[in-house]
């Protein structure tokens, strides 16, 4: 996902008035779906994005438990879960990092499985832009005590650093390249590393075990890097501030970051994923992917899903992914959030553990309802959107209050016409900066409804 494309923030757009989304506006128009049930699936949703942004402000590691009801089919939960992780990748505001990992990953590795998701999207969302953020953070305390010092020392650095002061974004290009899949367009699927294939699963890790080693780091890429190795001889200033600031990375981040930054400027972020995921030492490399994903993000989410299997995994095997999940958790530190998705009742063992914290019930109460009553207006479905929608922490909206019996006046029982003005009313009223939906604004909608009808 390029950032290009990313909003500015609907969420903060809405933040005066308690919530996370715009509870009336449909996201996904599905051919034969009315309207109201389109919104009762979006609630769940906003409900989870909600909790989560909510979790994510807490300052310390947190764990959010979505009971998925088995008396819904799959899809709505699906559904749910699809709308609130394209609205955390999309809406820059929250500045959450999703990564959704399922339970058969693991086995690529425990610790592995998250930390492929992870590097996934680093790579992904717009890396020149978390590029950026960690050359800056170099930029304005470069470890000069390096020997690729030397050569950037004085005018090269002095050059770099007014450009990064211009345009930061211009900066990163020059010396990195352009945010590209592949530098040098190919026609052929890339051949399997066999570095990645290689990797084992589980490694014994201790506190001081390297994360690179000589098959690592020694054997040849899929596709050769472009730089030559005696990059600081080259009169080119460029190559030598980047090999400056790879060096200290390597010396205050990870060997395995620095390796992958190298790889992305010779080939392009599809070299740059497949760099990250390889290392000796994977809990040693995650926390430096953390490390790294919140210079630009608030919060890392980890969505764990298809834990339906959970009652397959031998007893011993689920001790040591419970386990490992803990690890994680810590890892991830204040940065973290973690959501788990599961049937009522599919991982016990799981529950005990992290289903302690925030809770949330799938049941998406009124969608028989709204079904059977073909467009007639359901105050109580009305309510269940608004409170979905609702910050932790923030009074819902009442029915009762302020402009909106004026707004269920005017849809005269309508149900498609009350979402309509009522997600008109939602929007003027966050362009005021409005704290709830008052008269004026009401009736400023109510009469341009009328008018129009």
């Amino acid at each position: 996902m390029n950032d290009v494309h990313e909003t500015a923030g609907s969420a903060e757009r809405y933040r005066s008035l308690g919530l996370v989304a715009n509870p009336f506006a449909t996201r996904d128009e599905r051919q034969g779906a009315s309207r109201a049930t389109l919104l009762e699936m979006q609630a769940e949703s906003n409900r989870l994005l909600a909790t989560v942004a909510a979790a994510a402000k807490t300052g310390r590691a947190s764990v959010v438990w979505v009971s998925k009801s088995n008396e819904v089919a799959g899809f709505f939960h699906m559904s749910a879960e699809s709308d609130a992780e394209q609205r955390m990748i999309v809406d820059y505001s929250l500045r959450m990092l999703p990564c959704y990992v399922q339970l058969y990953m693991a086995r690529v590795g425990r610790i592995r499985s998250a930390l492929n998701v992870l590097a996934e999207r680093v790579a992904t969302r717009s890396f020149e832009l978390t590029l950026v953020e960690l050359v800056r953070a170099i930029a304005s305390a470069p470890d000069t005590s390096l020997s690729e010092w030397l050569p950037v020392a004085g005018e090269a650095w002095e050059g770099f650093s007014d450009a990064m002061e211009k345009d930061p974004i211009a900066a990163v290009r020059e010396h990195f390249g352009e945010y590209v899949l592949q530098r040098t367009p190919r026609f052929e699927p890339p051949p399997t590393d066999i570095r990645e294939i290689s990797l084992d699963p589980e490694p014994e890790e201790l506190d001081d075990s390297p994360e690179t080693d000589v098959f690592t780091d020694g054997a040849p890429r899929a596709f050769g890097g472009s730089i030559p190795d005696d990059a600081l001889a080259t009169p080119d200033p460029r190559i030598a501030v980047r090999a400056f600031l790879i060096a200290h990375i390597r010396a205050h981040y990870s060997p395995v970051i620095a390796r992958a930054i190298q790889a992305y400027a010779d080939e392009g972020f599809g070299q740059l994923i497949t760099e990250l995921k390889i290392t000796a030492a994977p809990r040693k490399t995650f926390k430096a992917l953390m490390r790294l994903a919140t210079l630009r993000f608030d919060s890392v989410v980890f969505v764990y899903d298809g834990l339906e299997s959970w009652r397959s995994v031998p007893e011993e095997l689920q001790e040591k992914f419970i386990a490992a999940l803990s690890e994680i958790r810590v890892m991830a530190g204040k940065h973290g959030v973690m959501v788990f998705l599961a049937e009522q009742d599919a991982a016990p063992e799981l529950e005990d553990q992290f289903g302690i914290g925030q809770r949330i019930e799938w049941t998406f109460p009124n969608l028989a309802r709204v079904d059977e009553r073909a467009g007639e207006f359901d105050a109580e479905a009305v309510r269940w959107w608004l409170e979905c929608a609702t910050i932790p922490g923030h009074r819902p909206h009442r029915l009762e209050d302020g402009g909106w019996p004026l707004l269920i006046e005017a849809a005269d029982g309508d149900m498609e016409r009350f979402c309509a003005i009522a997600q008109q009313a939602i929007e003027r009223a966050a362009d005021k900066g409005c704290e709830t939906v008052d008269e004026e604004v009401a009736r400023a909608v109510a009469l341009g409804e009328c008018a129009t009808a």
